[in-house]
């Protein structure tokens, strides 16, 4: 799946901890696009379990994990300019894929 990004969010994609899923995501610095391999990754809960997440909603979680990480305040009780601007990648990512019908 290839995602085509604006330059600002395609800056803001890469400043993101991708190392979860590094190997499946490829950046294409020409044409501000990410490529995700279409495929099930297995995840660490950091509880000493794995999970098996799609590709997709895993791009995703990474996101919500930035958010996490570098948006909001020290009590996590304000969202920062950097985390607005991550949830609107997320929103921009989310709204941009394709639906897929039931059973897909």
């Amino acid at each position: 799946m290839i995602i085509e990004l604006s330059k600002e969010f395609y800056e803001l994609a890469k400043s993101i901890d991708w190392s979860e899923i590094e190997e499946y995501i490829k950046f294409d610095d020409r044409n501000n696009t990410l490529e995700l391999e279409d495929c099930d990754i297995m995840l660490d809960n950091h509880k000493g379990d794995y999970y098996i997440e799609d590709s997709v909603n895993a791009l995703l979680s990474c996101i919500d994990a930035e958010v996490c990480r570098s948006g909001l305040s020290d009590d996590q009780n304000e969202v920062l300019l950097r985390g607005r601007q991550l949830y609107a990648l997320y929103d921009g990512i989310y709204y941009s894929l394709p639906v897929k019908e039931d059973g897909e």
